[in-house]
C-alpha cells in the first residue's frame, strides 16, 4: 500500500502504511500541502495505523522527516495529530512530537483515530 493523503472537508489524513523511504515520505507531505484541495483551516492527521511493525530509522532519518514536516508548519496550522497504535511507533512519535517543537508545531500522539480527532477538535482526547 503506497503513501497517500486524502481530504474530507477540513480533515486531512496523511496515510503512512507499510514500508517507505524518507524521500517518499517527504515527497508525500510536500504533495499534500501543495495540493489545491488543501483546506484553509486544516485538521491534519498522520495515520500510522498500517505502518509495518519492524521498521526502524536512524536518528538522522527521523530528523529529516521532522524537517520535511516542519517546512510545512504554516500550511498545517501549527499542529497535527498522529495515530500510532503500535508500541514502537507510538514511542518514536512521542519523541518526534518533542522534535517538532523547534518548528513551532504542537503534536498529539494517540493510539486511536478517535482520540486524535478529539484532540484536533478541542484539545481533549477521548483516549490515548
Amino acid at each position: 500500500m503506497p503513501l497517500g493523503y486524502r481530504f474530507d472537508g477540513r480533515w486531512v489524513t496523511i496515510e503512512c502504511p507499510g514500508h517507505y523511504s524518507v524521500e517518499d515520505f517527504c515527497a508525500n507531505v510536500a504533495a499534500a500541502v501543495s495540493d489545491p484541495a488543501w483546506p484553509a483551516e486544516p485538521l491534519v492527521l498522520f495515520d500510522l495505523s498500517e505502518r509495518a511493525a519492524g521498521v526502524r530509522r536512524t536518528r538522522a532519518e527521523e530528523l529529516e522527516m521532522v524537517r520535511c514536516v516542519g517546512a510545512a508548519a504554516g500550511r498545517i496550522a501549527g499542529r497535527f495529530a498522529v495515530v500510532a497504535p503500535q508500541d514502537l511507533h507510538y514511542g518514536i512519535m512521542r519523541v518526534t512530537a518533542v522534535d517538532m517543537q523547534r518548528y513551532g508545531i504542537e503534536v498529539f500522539v494517540a493510539r486511536s483515530e478517535e482520540g486524535a480527532r478529539a484532540w484536533l477538535l478541542d484539545g481533549r482526547p477521548e483516549s490515548i
